[in-house]
């Protein structure tokens, strides 16, 4: 077809020039259009700054992880002592009114269950699994110190309510 083509614009054009015809074929790549793999879990990925919403207020807590953001979240939901949003969490008055009327609703079918057992292992799993819904990745970098600069700079940004006073975080003292 191509050669056809070809061939009728030679015959077009005036002989006597000597105009030469060269085609060249330019292919695009398939990854411009479509990844043929599949995309990564929020929840498993790691090295990455992120962000949390609370789930009842709607307050945000901005950090930073190397490991996954699946076994982040539980440690900001339950584990980790010195978390802010693990300290907002009891303390939040939405929050624990959400909690109530979803454990409320879990006592109507479970009846042989005693009623302490329901209260604390269902506020650990809905705590855990409310941070896991609410977690956003704001950036990614393998490398540490670049991490460190964009949590800062996401905090700068953001200036979320759950990192005022926390010391673990870097502030960004360019140009002041």
């Amino acid at each position: 077809m191509v050669k056809s083509f070809k061939k009728k614009i030679q015959r077009l054009l005036n002989p006597s020039k000597k105009v030469q015809i060269r085609t060249i074929f330019k292919t695009t790549s398939l990854a411009m259009f479509a990844t043929t793999k599949d995309p990564v879990p929020t929840l498993s990925k790691s090295n990455v700054v992120y962000q949390v919403s609370c789930p009842g207020c709607g307050k945000k807590y901005i950090g930073k992880t190397e490991r996954t953001l699946h076994e982040r979240s539980k440690e900001h939901a339950w584990n980790d002592v010195e978390s802010p949003l693990r300290n907002h969490l009891p303390n939040c008055t939405h929050f624990n009114h959400l909690h109530g009327l979803l454990s409320m609703n879990d006592q109507l079918f479970d009846d042989d269950i005693g009623s302490e057992s329901i209260d604390s292992s269902s506020l650990r799993e809905f705590s855990i699994e409310s941070v896991r819904q609410s977690i956003q990745v704001l950036d990614m970098d393998s490398n540490w110190n670049r991490l460190l600069f964009k949590e800062s700079l996401a905090i700068e940004r953001n200036n979320p309510d759950l990192n005022r006073g926390l010391k673990a975080s870097r502030q960004l003292q360019l140009f002041r």
